[in-house]
């Protein structure tokens, strides 16, 4: 193993093994030396720099001698150093060429680009080019950042229009490619180039006049590193739906972390644009809260041992008809940050007329909104998705916001415009006045994790009601 050497920038640099540093032994008038660096056997100068350069002049027109690279070549002829890469202006030498024993002043440009960069560089002594490296340098690139929203699943209306995806970056522009599920709808989704930004693209839908929902799988990248993508699905309603909700009117949190719950509002609160639209917080027996919050794009059921209680929005699409209904909605178990889960029942109600289809629970309930006591015959839930932590729990890059680990579906017969769908996180007699752990603590996927009955949490979005005709 031959001895590597080490260059030192602003910082202790880590070097790169470079095979084709090897020189063979020179002999006679072509001979040469490079203080330092043993090049007969087989050493060559070969430096990993940082993003930021070193020693390169702030004009761009020299370099600083004391501080930038230097070495010494020792020999008896003329000597000159010869790029071999296509582009090493970014490496700048006092002078490439001299005679005789001589000082090599170098120093290296900031990388503002994406990309690392290396810079190969021969010598010839007397007009004769040495076949091996003399100067390797590898510089790194500025880090790239690239991501879409958590979650990543857009709708839009059955009547058509647009939907905005957020991104990410700091390599400027991104493009798109659109694919639609094997024997479904095609065509009818595009990108809105005139009206996307750097930030921001946008995708316009036609109307879909069929009777079932319908989606497109959009594959976002950077144009200038096209390996930085990700992808989003983007679901149009059906003309059938006659309420969606993706609570995208809430941002009171700063992010959708389930654990990260700061700056929650309860819905008593919402401003009035949210109240319009028509959530109902109930309230349980003595409460003045439902515990029903606002978080980023969802709401959250339950909190602090207590359970919470919401109800949808009447119907009066349905005018006077008696009708029946696909109900939907996406719905994560809550998870603190330590990787300890709340117990994680759900309890559908039905406030007005009709009846959900697989109801298997009658509860005694005692909403003010109700009239008081009375007995609801529920659909009873423990919900099984929740956010991969701890990790390993879910196999990975499991997403608890896709639809198709969260999605929630049951049929309600009977309906009218009076009818709304009560969802309940978790039942107030069941929980716990203290902390009470499983023992053992529950295993999934070989990970262990803990659950703590004395809070049922519950996230809620994506809410929609479809008229079966």
């Amino acid at each position: 193993m031959k001895t590597k050497y080490i260059i030192y920038a602003v910082l202790l640099l880590a070097i790169l093994p470079f095979a084709s540093c090897k020189q063979e032994t020179l002999k006679g008038d072509g001979s040469y030396g490079i203080d330092g660096i043993s090049v007969v056997d087989g050493d060559c100068i070969d430096i990993h720099v940082a993003k930021e350069g070193y020693g390169f002049h702030k004009n761009l027109d020299g370099i600083i001698t004391t501080e930038c690279y230097s070495y010494t070549v020792r020999t008896e002829g003329k000597w000159k150093l010869i790029p071999k890469s296509e582009n090493t202006s970014w490496v700048r030498f006092l002078s490439m060429e001299g005679e005789g024993d001589s000082k090599i002043y170098f120093g290296i440009a900031a990388n503002s680009t994406f990309f690392v960069r290396e810079a190969f560089f021969t010598i010839s002594i007397n007009g004769e080019e040495k076949p091996n490296t003399l100067i390797h340098i590898t510089q790194d690139a500025v880090p790239t950042t690239f991501s879409l929203p958590m979650g990543s699943t857009y709708s839009i209306n059955s009547s058509g229009g647009s939907t905005a995806v957020a991104v990410s970056t700091n390599t400027g522009a991104s493009e798109c490619k659109i694919e639609y599920p094997e024997g479904g709808d095609s065509g009818w989704l595009s990108f809105d180039e005139a009206n996307s930004s750097t930030t921001e693209m946008v995708f316009k839908a036609d109307a879909n006049k069929g009777t079932e929902e319908r989606y497109a799988l959009v594959t976002i990248n950077s144009k200038m590193v096209p390996k930085l993508k990700g992808t989003v699905k983007i679901i149009q309603n059906t003309a059938a739906m006659i309420l969606f909700e993706d609570f995208a009117l809430l941002n009171y949190t700063a992010t959708s972390t389930i654990w990260d719950g700061t700056g929650e509002k309860g819905i008593e609160s919402w401003s009035t644009a949210q109240a319009a639209r028509g959530w109902t917080g109930l309230l349980n027996g003595t409460q003045t809260a439902s515990r029903c919050f606002g978080r980023k794009g969802y709401i959250l059921l339950g909190n602090g041992g207590r359970i919470g209680t919401v109800a949808s929005p009447a119907l009066p699409q349905l005018g006077s008809d008696v009708t029946d209904l696909n109900i939907s909605f996406d719905c994560i178990g809550y998870v603190s940050e330590s990787g300890t889960r709340d117990y994680s029942d759900l309890y559908i109600g039905i406030w007005g007329p009709g009846q959900i289809e697989g109801a298997n629970e009658d509860l005694t309930v005692n909403y003010k909104q109700l009239g008081g006591s009375t007995t609801l015959r529920v659909k009873h839930i423990e919900v099984t998705n929740f956010p991969n932590n701890p990790l390993g729990v879910f196999p990975e890059g499991y997403n608890e916001w896709d639809s198709a680990n969260a999605e929630i579906k049951f049929k309600v017969t009977g309906a009218t415009a009076e009818t709304r769908i009560i969802l309940m996180g978790g039942y107030w007699e069941n929980l716990r006045s203290n902390n009470k752990f499983d023992d053992p603590d529950p295993v999934a996927n070989g990970v262990t994790y803990r659950r703590n009955n004395r809070n049922n949490r519950l996230a809620i979005d994506n809410f929609k009601v479809i008229r079966k005709y």
